[in-house]
């Protein structure tokens, strides 16, 4: 048995953009900032931002309606296309 999660929290980058496929499914693509904040070996603090892409389909696209940017966000995707 394999798991095949990933749960990203952070702020939205942007707003999301919703569309419509052709078929008639919406699709919401946005971007996720986390922020790591730590100490480094010289006792200096230090940030680092990742940013996520994230597309949503379905039921799921038409709730990212609702989101503006910079809201605070988590998400628990399947990872199928992560890199």
């Amino acid at each position: 048995m394999a798991i095949n999660k990933v749960i990203v929290i952070g702020n939205l980058g942007a707003n999301p953009e919703v569309r419509v496929l052709r078929f008639g499914q919406n699709v919401a693509n946005f971007s996720l900032a986390a922020t790591e904040r730590f100490t480094d070996r010289n006792g200096d603090k230090q940030e680092r931002t990742d940013w996520h892409r994230i597309v949503a389909f379905g039921r799921l696209a038409d709730t990212c309606e609702v989101l503006s940017g910079n809201d605070p966000l988590w998400s628990c995707p399947d990872c199928r296309h992560c890199w």
